[in-house]
């Protein structure tokens, strides 16, 4: 391996997602044998192989997320002051726990794990290039770093991010506000929703209009840390929901398609069955009409409704009067004695003889 760093040297002026793609195993090596643990909550000086694991995964995830990432570079970063620019990812990029109201601290130990190794790189094996030679006579010589000053409003207005299509401030200098994000419920400014505004005009743009103005006038947004995650999933189904979505855009002009099913045959007669005689007529309502005539159909089913709960009660109530006065011998009405006796006995009529002077029933065989 040593051979192989002596070899193969990085030059500071390629981007930082390029340099952390390529030299991954060089990243391992270097943290488990020339650097050393400074973290208070491990007594071990060595870094573990786990720990390089999470340093190299949150720096990679943060790298990834930055909306400048084509212009960023080790020897830019550096230039700039790379302490306050690890900072400002700590202040944006980190996120607040969940049961205590303190915020976070992932990405900012692996940031500095990150430059720790590429100072390592330029003390040990620096590139001979041009730029890279610069760069480390700009270290050795410890000038003032650049001072960075931050928008208050959105906690970032860059000068960096002045070039970019999606950014945060206008070019009179005003700021656009922050944004929510659906996905770390977190407010940011309008430049970390780069990666989204890219796939949307990349894979949506020439497909459906009107859902990506959906998409930027609602709620439904997601942050770079969160597209580069796994939660971009989320987002890309939610894209492909495009039905639900639709019927909420405009929801009175869409026509609900229903599925179509089996017809069954019929098991009650024709003039039984519940038919709608004025079909044919068409009818144009607004919104607001359709909802009074449906509450008013609601209505008049709901008092239908207890009109039979009434008419049925009263019956029952009969059908129990009448039962009542047979077993008391009060009751004359033959057919109506003859109709019980026939459910009881499962027998015909013609087999059966009532006598209402002795008030006897004779079922023949």
């Amino acid at each position: 391996m040593e051979a192989q760093l002596n070899s193969q040297k990085i030059c500071m002026s390629i981007g930082m997602s390029a340099i952390l793609f390529y030299n991954r195993n060089r990243f391992f090596y270097v943290m488990e044998n020339c650097l050393s643990n400074k973290s208070s909550r491990d007594s071990n000086t060595k870094i573990s192989k786990k720990c390089c694991r999470t340093y190299y995964c949150n720096a990679n995830k943060c790298i990834l997320a930055d909306p400048n990432i084509d212009r960023l570079t080790p020897d830019s970063i550096f230039r700039q002051n790379y302490k306050l620019w690890i900072k400002g990812k700590h202040l944006t990029c980190d996120v607040m726990k969940k049961y205590i109201r303190t915020k976070k601290n992932d990405f900012q130990p692996a940031l500095k794990k990150m430059f720790e190794w590429l100072l390592w790189e330029i003390k040990h094996y620096p590139c001979t290039c041009s730029k890279c030679s610069e760069l480390h006579l700009f270290l050795a010589q410890q000038q003032e770093p650049r001072k960075q000053y931050r928008c208050p409003n959105c906690l970032c207005g860059l000068n960096s991010c002045k070039g970019l299509a999606v950014s945060c401030h206008n070019e009179d200098g005003s700021c656009k506000g922050k944004q929510f994000c659906s996905f770390c419920f977190r407010y940011k400014p309008v430049c970390s929703f780069k990666k989204m505004m890219d796939h949307l005009k990349l894979c949506q743009m020439t497909k459906d209009f009107d859902f990506i103005n959906h998409v930027f006038c609602s709620s439904s947004f997601i942050c770079n840390m969160c597209f580069v995650s796994n939660k971009r999933l989320k987002f890309v189904n939610i894209l492909d929901a495009r039905d639900t979505l639709e019927k909420s855009l405009s929801s009175e002009d869409i026509v609900l398609r229903q599925k179509r099913r089996r017809q069954k045959v019929d098991v009650l007669p024709n003039d039984v069955l519940l038919q709608d005689l004025n079909w044919h007529i068409p009818r144009e309502l607004t919104f607001l009409e359709t909802k009074s005539h449906m509450q008013d159909v609601i209505n008049k089913n709901r008092s239908d409704i207890i009109a039979l709960e009434n008419k049925k009660k009263e019956v029952v109530r009969e059908f129990k009067k009448k039962l009542s006065n047979i077993k008391n011998g009060n009751y004359q009405d033959i057919t109506f004695i003859e109709q019980m006796v026939m459910l009881v006995e499962r027998k015909k009529r013609d087999k059966i003889r009532i006598d209402m002077e002795k008030g006897t029933v004779l079922i023949l065989q």
